[in-house]
């Protein structure tokens, strides 16, 4: 149904794969918030590549500061409660 939508809003396009690679490309480097536009890959390597990093960056950095501010409030939250028990 997808294609068949597209193929009417893009009557020389073709099947869509190229189409749905390029889809995928553009949703996780926007999501990522990774590039402004004015360097992009060119090839089906170069993107894929593109997408791992970005991904990756993700799992490495944004996870773990997640976590880290996580236990970070709690301990704040138990040094809070312990000071009120102490009054």
């Amino acid at each position: 149904m997808r294609q068949k939508i597209y193929r009417l809003v893009q009557p020389g396009a073709q099947s869509g794969k190229p189409a749905d690679a390029y889809a995928i490309y553009w949703a996780v480097i926007l999501l990522t918030t990774v590039g402004y536009g004015d360097v992009l890959a060119t090839t089906f390597t170069g993107k894929l590549i593109t997408i791992l990093s970005a991904l990756m960056g993700i799992a490495v950095i944004a996870l773990p500061a997640g976590l880290i501010t996580a236990g970070y409030l709690e301990e704040l939250r138990n040094e809070k409660d312990d000071y009120d028990q102490e009054e």
